[in-house]
């Protein structure tokens, strides 16, 4: 009786054993929100987060303030403009800063849409965060960059902070950007994210979406310069040489008053003549950098005209200056490493953007806002901060753990 009782008990704890395995086996994954993540990745975090917090004491200090405040610093370019444009605000241009440089009637799609459609500073500011979370969850879904550190150069520019509190082009410029180097990366469903990079992009500037299509078609199936980048950079550049002499000497008045703007510098006037002249080439470069740059190209400025100047200003006394520093030094580090390669989709869109804003007769920094995202997009091909540790024998997905989430 006790043999058979004892032989009866040991396929029970084979059973019972092999019950335990079984629910191992099958339980559940461990959802992404609890996962052991890097210190990095929890400080990137963490800097979002204030990102925010920021964003919205500024919102409820200068945009929409809450009380009667002693100081309203201004981090508005063009806003005023697009509310009075909208017929929401009638009368809101007759606020705007005096000195900004406003294009009545062009490029105006995107942020008069969004007024028309949201209607107060409240919508715009949320409706502003939503399309920066899906820029940044656009980046996470291209693996080759790591949006960690991607997301920690886009907060050191304070730009960022008037692209998201105030009712402005920008943040449609640098979101189709994005996905717009998704299309080029993409596998599927490249018609459906093309269409909405252009249309967003559309949102912000023709201009950038038409260097879209112009790219788009570079890289199609029937280009004969399909994955040759620099022959693409050369034939955007005879494009622009061409188009822009014609203007110059047939139809000078569409650009008259871009000139006229421009005539106050004396070094962009010869690079407009040399220009105009099918001289395109030789000055776009030069033409570049004083875009990039801008007042950082003469840093004479900065001791002593740059104190003396208004500072309740701070979208351009120390968001551009800000935005111009960071850019040229992100393109220098960038230049230096040898990190710039055309055959990457963010350096070859990055080159016919810079001739896109180069062609224009006069400066202007903050266009190149976009190009820094761009910039920040190739580091962080270079720089894995949100990478969590690799363990043995895992796999490829759960190796990586990117920010937000």
């Amino acid at each position: 009786m006790s043999e058979s009782s004892g032989h009866s008990d040991m396929p029970e704890d084979a059973s019972r054993a092999a019950n335990t395995q079984e629910s191992v086996t099958t339980c559940a994954p461990t959802p992404a929100l609890f996962l052991s993540r890097p210190i990095s990745v929890w400080l990137i975090i963490g800097s979002l987060i204030i990102f925010v917090l920021l964003s919205f004491f500024l919102f409820f200090e200068t945009i929409a303030p809450v009380a009667d405040f002693s100081f309203q610093p201004n981090v508005q370019a063009d806003s005023g403009t697009y509310w009075e444009l909208s017929g929401v605000r009638p009368g809101a241009f007759a606020t705007q800063p005096s000195g900004t440089n406003v294009e009545l009637g062009n490029n105006t799609l995107g942020p008069v849409g969004q007024a028309k459609l949201f209607r107060t500073d409240s919508g715009i500011l949320l409706s502003n965060l939503a399309l920066l979370i899906i820029l940044l969850w656009v980046v996470g879904t291209m693996k080759e960059f790591d949006r960690g550190f991607f997301t920690l150069l886009l907060l050191l520019n304070p730009l960022l902070f008037s692209s998201i509190v105030t009712l402005n082009k920008e943040i449609f410029a640098i979101t189709g950007m994005i996905v717009f180097v998704r299309y080029m990366t993409a596998k599927k469903h490249r018609g459906i994210v093309l269409i909405f990079a252009l249309l967003i992009s559309f949102a912000a500037r023709w201009q950038q979406m038409a260097v879209m299509l112009l790219l788009a078609c570079f890289e199609s199936r029937v280009s004969p310069i399909r994955k040759k980048p620099l022959a693409g950079v050369l034939v955007t550049l005879l494009i622009f040489t061409l188009a822009y002499t014609a203007i110059y000497k047939l139809v000078p008045n569409l650009i008259a008053g871009l000139l006229a703007q421009a005539s106050a510098g004396r070094t962009i006037r010869i690079l407009d003549a040399i220009q105009g002249n099918f001289g395109f080439p030789l000055v776009v470069i030069p033409k570049i950098l004083l875009n990039v740059m801008g007042r950082w190209i003469t840093p004479g400025y900065f001791i002593k005209d740059y104190w003396s100047a208004d500072f309740s200003n701070w979208h351009d006394q120390i968001f551009l200056e800000v935005q111009e520093l960071l850019t040229t030094v992100l393109l220098l580090i960038l230049l230096l490493g040898r990190k710039l390669s055309l055959k990457d989709p963010p350096v070859y869109l990055l080159a016919l953007y810079f001739i896109l804003t180069a062609v224009n007769p006069m400066e202007q920094p903050r266009y190149e806002y976009p190009a820094y995202v761009l910039l920040c997009l190739q580091a962080s091909r270079f720089v894995k901060l949100g990478r969590a540790p690799i363990k043995e024998n895992a796999t490829s997905d759960s190796q990586t753990s990117l920010v937000p989430g």
